[in-house]
């Protein structure tokens, strides 16, 4: 769910926002979410990336996908290996809203 200022989501969410800082806004958890704590999420999504962008995958990638997709998906491995890394920084401050 996105919340930019001015939609009726936005609105309709902005007492359950942790931080209105844009710069999280790239997979951070940025809300409370209703049936898992915030740690608990942003830990999942973590998780998830790993698996969906693992080294087997790019391997598999570089094996099997035409050039452009090769190229596509190494630099999204490469991305998202750098986003865990700050995803993970920013657990720290989602336990405290638990």
């Amino acid at each position: 769910m996105f919340f930019v200022p001015g939609t009726k989501v936005y609105e309709e969410n902005e007492g359950n926002l942790i931080h209105k800082n844009w710069e999280k806004y790239d997979g951070n958890v940025v809300h409370y979410p209703k049936n898992i704590k915030p740690h608990e999420l942003q830990e999942e999504i973590i998780i998830a990336s790993a698996k969906i962008y693992s080294l087997k995958r790019l391997l598999y990638a570089i094996v099997s996908y035409r050039w452009i997709n090769k190229v596509l998906f190494t630099g999204e491995f490469f991305w998202q290996m750098n986003l865990r890394k700050e995803l993970k920084k920013e657990i720290p401050f989602l336990i405290k809203f638990a």
